[in-house]
């Protein structure tokens, strides 16, 4: 049974002496990454007049300084500091955890910022609008929390809710970075023959790990809208002829679209594009059958589904799809796929330690 518990009043009573030390001129200060979130946080706290002492990155040794400030590793930041970390995509408890073995006496993140003041530390990504979704929808996510087809789903929902809801980084805390097994995981049983479709081809490494684990596949195709990623893509499938490059974004109908390019692996559909692409129905642009279908297609995976009705309802593909992008994706995905077939067992997955990387399967 799932818990939905509004813990931030509490979390923001924890860090509040932690927060409010930051006026301290006596406060020794570091910011771990070099990310968009630390650049945010350099500003503001630069702005108020606040003294940052060093930046914090154990990955590139090359960099000595980040906005103007000194770059050290987290073996060189005294104890008595506090920190703030900046690293909450991907490897969230990886950061924190080298922090805690250093003894760094003041550790904050992002997340605590934000909840503190929304206007001066906007919403992380994939993150706005998650609380009021949350709140307003509880009976979808208790009904999700139903249909999950295993512990580890169910397990996987509720700290996710936890962290999405109530920024409670320590809800993450079981979670481990293993982006190899995305898409792929062991729970989705192989087929012979496999046809397989991946909606947000990116690099194509997505469809190269699907070719390696499936040797006998039938066919593939792979979407990208992109017009430098897609030509990429040809170059990287060349080798391969069963698979097919289509320069299209998996969509609800067939139209242009404005999409935005420059955003890399984050590139998506956006009135604020700036470049035009061709968006087509799966059902209109795959004949015959479907065995596997992907979608990680930056929060237009339900118009992609709903593109794929026929697909699903004639062929009853498995289906991997990314629902981090969109917190209403959680419940209204499996809605939309559960009314289109009633067969399918659902379960998720998180392949990251911060925001990115949830993924529900179908099959």
């Amino acid at each position: 049974m799932l818990t939905i518990i509004d813990k931030k009043d509490e979390i923001k009573s924890l860090k509040k002496e932690l927060i409010e030390s930051l006026q301290n001129p006596g406060t020794s200060i570091y910011i771990m990454g070099r990310n968009n979130y630390s650049t945010i946080v350099i500003k503001q706290l630069i702005e108020e007049g606040i003294q940052i002492n060093g930046v914090i990155d154990d990955t590139n040794k090359s960099v000595s300084s980040f906005m103007g400030i000194d770059v050290c590793r987290t073996d060189q930041v005294p104890r008595n500091s506090t920190v703030i970390c900046c690293v909450i995509e991907g490897r969230l408890h990886s950061a924190l955890k080298r922090l805690k073995l250093s003894d760094i006496s003041g550790i904050l993140t992002y997340f605590d910022l934000y909840l503190f003041d929304e206007e001066k530390y906007p919403a992380p990504i994939f993150f706005g609008g998650n609380v009021i979704d949350i709140e307003n929808n509880q009976e979808e996510y208790h009904w999700l929390a139903s249909i999950l087809d295993d512990q580890v789903s169910l397990d996987t929902l509720e700290r996710l809710i936890d962290f999405r809801f109530n920024c409670n980084v320590e809800a993450m805390s079981g979670f481990t970075y293993r982006v190899d097994q995305q898409y792929f995981d062991q729970i989705v049983l192989k087929d012979e023959d496999e046809v397989f479709v991946d909606c947000g081809g990116y690099d194509g490494q997505t469809t190269l790990k699907f070719i390696n684990e499936h040797p006998g596949y039938k066919s593939a195709y792979v979407l990208e809208p992109s017009p430098e990623l897609y030509e990429n893509i040809k170059t990287i499938m060349a080798p391969y002829p069963r698979v097919k490059v289509l320069p299209y974004a998996a969509y609800r109908e067939d139209c242009e679209l404005l999409f935005d390019s420059t955003m890399d692996s984050a590139s998506s559909i956006s009135v604020q594009g700036n470049v035009n692409v061709s968006g087509a129905k799966l059902d209109t642009l795959i004949d015959g059958p479907i065995t596997f279908l992907k979608f990680d297609v930056e929060g237009a995976e339900l118009d992609a589904l709903i593109g794929s009705e026929n697909i699903i309802r004639s062929y009853k593909p498995k289906i991997a799809v990314c629902v981090y992008h969109d917190q209403s994706h959680f419940w209204k995905i499996p809605r939309l796929i559960l009314k289109y077939c009633s067969e399918y067992k659902v379960s998720l997955r998180h392949y990251t330690e911060g925001t990115f990387e949830t993924v529900m399967y179908f099959y």
